[in-house]
């Protein structure tokens, strides 16, 4: 899986080339874009949510 800086630039020149591809962001931990065979692009962001609830805008 390649490592790049995530542009917008760069995820607007991306196509797809056949198989699925994920690409990881450099600046962040963990970020990455997902294009797949028909040229769907998917962001993706691991986490783990905490026992406490908590809003989304804190």
């Amino acid at each position: 899986m390649p490592e790049v800086n995530l542009t917008a630039a760069f995820v607007d020149k991306l196509k797809p080339n056949g198989a699925q591809v994920e690409y990881f962001d450099t600046g962040s931990d963990g970020l990455s874009l997902r294009v797949s065979q028909s040229g769907t692009k998917s962001w993706r962001f691991p986490y783990a949510p905490s026992t406490r609830i908590r809003p989304l805008s804190q």
